[in-house]
């Protein structure tokens, strides 16, 4: 029996043990930093089926490593990497409690095969990535050094269209402005005040402008955090967020230094001032791993699944989904998407798209 068979073969004995998992996970959502239950939940299963996990991992309050896969002298070795945390409001739906669970399935079937005979060549680990929506900790893993004696890297996500071997994510740097002004009633003395939302405000109009300038592989996305309170209160405070992503960390290096001069243009314009903080931790795109995705790309075909070539710019998922782009271009690491087959398509990151994972279909 070929290493593919045997290894469906040993996923298909662990399918419960995933689904209750992503079940679990999808009806329990926790935010990132918060995935308390979530790691409770993997680790018990990892520990059920011979898995030893060190929790805490890197100083990390919901971090894991467990090793699945143990050899005599390796000759490499590979980290599986695995999310679990949600999002405000609309709980996993980046569907990270189905990509969680297959993690942890490949792990479990990895492990058997070995107990089963095959003879594996290296060490193999699954590592518990938390906080993957919000601050990006897998860039906090890589600066403390975790991944320095790693051959390779893989992690899967979901999609909604598609399956493919691989993705090219972009480079992302994210940023929240606070502007401060001076209150005041709006009707009966405005004069007296200086409304900071005008320099949020103006700081969008000249990012919508600057739009036009920078290359089509660029994004620069908006949120309002904070605008005010009342009509009729000229606000003494206003907050923006901006994310700005491209697929070159030195184009995006000039980007954002465009944006920061942006905030301050806008607060000289309204008579404001800013205070401005990198927010999270800046990921760098992607390092390409072509061989390895080609050898991704025959074992799917191999295991008769449909799959699309790899697209040279993804600009339509946001780079926080796939923070795998900081694992140090000095490994080679591979990001597969995995699609989630509905009765219609779902949009990543949507409350329909929610839903499904949420229940069997």
């Amino acid at each position: 029996m070929s290493l593919t068979k045997l290894f469906a073969t040993a996923c298909e004995s662990f399918a419960q043990e995933a689904f209750t998992i992503n079940y679990t996970l999808a009806k329990n959502p926790e935010l990132s930093s918060h995935e308390f239950k979530s790691v409770k939940t993997i680790g018990a299963i990892l520990e059920k089926h011979g898995i030893p996990v060190t929790y805490e991992f890197c100083r990390l309050p919901t971090a894991f490593k467990a090793s699945a896969v143990k050899v005599y002298n390796p000759k490499g070795r590979l980290a599986i990497l695995c999310e679990y945390d949600a999002l405000p409001d609309v709980g996993h739906a980046c569907g990270h409690c189905a990509s969680g669970s297959m993690s942890v399935l490949a792990a479990l079937a990895l492990h058997k095969m070995q107990q089963k005979g095959v003879a594996f060549n290296m060490d193999i680990d699954i590592i518990g990535t938390p906080d993957e929506e919000a601050m990006g900790c897998k860039v906090d893993m890589c600066n403390a050094g975790v991944f320095k004696n790693y051959d390779f890297a893989i992690m899967v996500h979901l999609d909604g269209e598609e399956t493919r071997p691989n993705s090219q994510f972009l480079a992302l740097d994210c940023f929240r402005a606070t502007f401060h002004g001076k209150p005041a009633h709006a009707a009966g003395e405005p004069w007296n005040g200086i409304n900071a939302v005008n320099g949020v405000q103006l700081a969008i109009h000249a990012m919508d402008m600057l739009r036009q300038q920078v290359r089509p592989e660029s994004r620069i996305g908006t949120w309002i955090i904070n605008g005010g309170t009342a009509s009729n209160v000229i606000p003494a405070t206003g907050e923006l967020e901006v994310t700005v992503r491209h697929t070159e960390r030195d184009y995006l290096n000039d980007l954002s230094e465009q944006i920061k001069k942006i905030f301050e243009g806008a607060a000289l314009c309204t008579g404001t001032t800013v205070d401005v903080e990198f927010y999270g931790n800046p990921y760098d795109d992607m390092n390409q791993n072509y061989r390895g995705t080609h050898l991704i790309e025959d074992v799917m075909t191999d295991m008769g699944l449909d799959l699309n070539q790899v697209q040279q710019i993804l600009g339509a998922v946001p780079i926080s989904v796939m923070s795998a782009i900081n694992v140090p271009h000095s490994i080679l690491n591979c990001a597969w998407l995995a699609q989630i087959r509905c009765a219609t398509p779902k949009n990543l990151r949507t409350l329909c798209w929610n839903q499904p994972l949420s229940k069997p279909f």
